[in-house]
């Protein structure tokens, strides 16, 4: 009986006490909660009437979040990485400040898809990320303009200027490319709304 009885205590014991997922759980709930409650830093924001709150992200970041022109944008003040988008479904455009580890060089690659605008000092560079079958030229089409072909990985100065322009301007963007090993070609199209936003804020990220 009394062996009976450990064994029926140990199984209430074992049933009463927290899981470890739920303990888990717990101290997350209570590590976003300490954060949220946290005063953020002071940072330069982009938008006077913008929102600045710490999140937990993969730590306690400042972040700001607020609308310019009509768009909505969120800005991770940690990294220096930001979205601008039309609405929460729209694929958003994407920056992020980086610097050269030999030259120190600031630059800004703007992202929606597989399209890729680098911002720096000395000029804007353009490629379409995908595994390119050799030899096969990548294209970039703005609205019904014609499209912009490049062989190389990035496009040429000219080539750069006027995908930038059309994106500035224009209302969609598509991209190709022939994919290795398969030879399929791989199209996508992208709204090109928020562009502008995105590309003005890349300009901090090289001053």
């Amino acid at each position: 009986m009394r062996a009976m009885f450990v064994i029926v205590a140990a199984a209430v014991l074992t049933a009463c006490a927290p899981s470890k997922h739920a303990a888990y759980m717990d101290a997350a709930r209570k590590q976003a909660q300490d954060c949220a409650s946290s005063a953020p830093p002071v940072v330069r924001k982009l938008t006077p009437d913008a929102n600045v709150r710490m999140e937990l992200r993969s730590a306690c970041v400042p972040v700001e979040r607020g609308v310019i022109e009509g768009f909505a944008y969120f800005v991770d003040h940690s990294i220096r990485r930001a979205e601008f988008a039309v609405s929460p479904a729209d694929i958003p455009w994407v920056v992020k400040c980086s610097a050269d580890s030999m030259t120190d060089q600031r630059y800004a690659q703007i992202t929606k898809g597989n399209l890729s605008v680098t911002r720096t000092a000395k000029g804007d560079h353009v490629s379409v990320i995908g595994k390119r079958f050799p030899g096969s030229i990548a294209q970039v089409r703005i609205d019904d303009s014609p499209a912009v072909g490049f062989a190389e990985a990035a496009a040429s100065e000219g080539a750069a200027f006027e995908i930038v322009s059309g994106l500035m301007a224009g209302g969609s963007a598509m991209t190709r490319y022939i994919e290795w090993p398969s030879k399929t070609y791989r199209d996508a199209h992208y709204s090109a709304a928020g562009f502008p936003q995105a590309y003005r804020y890349a300009e901090s990220c090289i001053r």
